[in-house]
């Protein structure tokens, strides 16, 4: 699923120097001492309510990538939050089984295929977190990061992208590698203290959302070569701090920007652009209802988009037209991530609970997963 759903979520990094000993392809397990196994909703319709009840007591979900309308994984916290669970589904969330998690602290998941996979951490305060890598679909997984942290992965095409923060202060570097091996290649120094991955057909966007002194927000379009070129994101105003971008077609993209949250609200306002983030035009601004705090907030397929957050409803804006709430959480916590494997079919995560739609996010179903 594209945004985090091959998740294709899109997750957090922070700026870096380089490293010279990946500059011509390191396989994985060098990497590691020891790779041991181990708003207001439409007067239309009735927004659905995101309920606790349909979860097993104690799981909470995470983290999901999908592969295909039917075949999906789901990472989540079970018990005392501690120990991991991960589910496999087959049949579009009917049915469910459960696999070997990789350890916690991971709180993320991507799979590029029915075989390929890999687990990590998004949080950057954990201590050497590592990188876990499954060749069997989840049924086993290995640890072949030990000693730094990969806090941004992206898979698509064949190929892995990810974001690896360096050890002793040396800061994050993007690397590229096939789905089915361990070598990596370094690509690029990321030019911001922070920034998060997107991938679209052939290109992948290196988004650096925060500044470091002079240097701007922007977007760096790689191509399958490795040529680079940086773009300017639609935030323009004072007040905006940061951004979310999603890729809606191949060098279509949909950028939403926002300001700081407060009192319940915060400042947004979208944007789309055609020709890959050369130029952008302006599309309804989202309800300033709720907090929007970055990547795997925003999906995007077509002329279709999602958009949630912490205290947050899903919105959905379609072709232009006004955003809708479509679903909304029964405690008001909103929602912590969502995406589209097409037009039709996306998955959202609350705190406690995963969604489901296979109408363009008219409609969604909660997922029941066993006890």
């Amino acid at each position: 699923m594209r945004n985090h759903v091959t998740t294709i979520v899109a997750l957090a990094l922070v700026l870096g120097g380089c490293s010279s000993s990946f500059e011509h392809g390191v396989p994985l397990a060098t990497l590691s001492p020891t790779a041991s196994a181990t708003p207001t909703p439409s007067p239309s319709a009735t927004v659905p309510t995101a309920s606790r009840s349909p979860q097993p007591q104690g799981f909470r979900p995470l983290s999901t990538s999908f592969i295909s309308v039917r075949s999906g994984w789901f990472l989540g916290t079970c018990g005392s939050g501690v120990c991991r669970e991960l589910w496999k589904t087959t049949d579009g969330g009917r049915s469910f089984t459960r696999l070997t998690a990789p350890p916690a602290p991971t709180t993320e998941i991507r799979f590029a295929d029915a075989r390929e996979g890999w687990a990590f951490t998004s949080r950057t305060d954990v201590p050497a977190p590592g990188l876990w890598r499954t060749h069997d679909g989840g049924r086993h997984w290995r640890r072949v990061v030990r000693d730094r942290a990969v806090i941004s992965l992206e898979a698509a095409r064949g190929e892995v992208w990810m974001v690896m923060l360096m050890p002793d202060g040396l800061g994050p570097q993007v690397m590229r590698g096939s789905t089915t091996g361990d070598r990596l290649t370094k690509v690029m120094d990321v030019p911001n203290r922070s920034g998060f991955l997107v991938l679209s057909g052939d290109t992948a966007y290196v988004v650096g959302v925060q500044g470091a002194g002079p240097i701007a927000p922007s977007i760096t379009a790689v191509d399958s070569t490795g040529a680079h070129a940086r773009h300017a994101p639609p935030c323009t105003g004072q007040a905006d701090r940061a951004f979310d971008l999603a890729a809606a077609a191949r060098r279509e993209l949909v950028a939403v920007c926002f300001g700081e949250p407060s009192a319940g609200a915060q400042r947004k306002s979208a944007s789309r652009s055609v020709d890959g983030g050369l130029t952008w035009r302006p599309v309804p601004d989202p309800p300033v209802a709720g907090y929007t705090s970055g990547p795997g907030q925003l999906a995007a397929f077509g002329d279709l988009t999602l958009l949630t957050g912490s205290r947050s409803d899903v919105e959905r804006e379609r072709d232009g037209g006004p955003w809708r709430s479509v679903l909304t959480t029964q405690d008001g916590a909103g929602f912590t991530y969502v995406g589209l494997t097409d037009a039709r079919h996306g998955v959202a995560l609350s705190w406690t609970t995963a969604w489901l739609t296979s109408d363009g996010g008219t409609s969604w179903r909660a997922l029941r997963f066993p006890s």
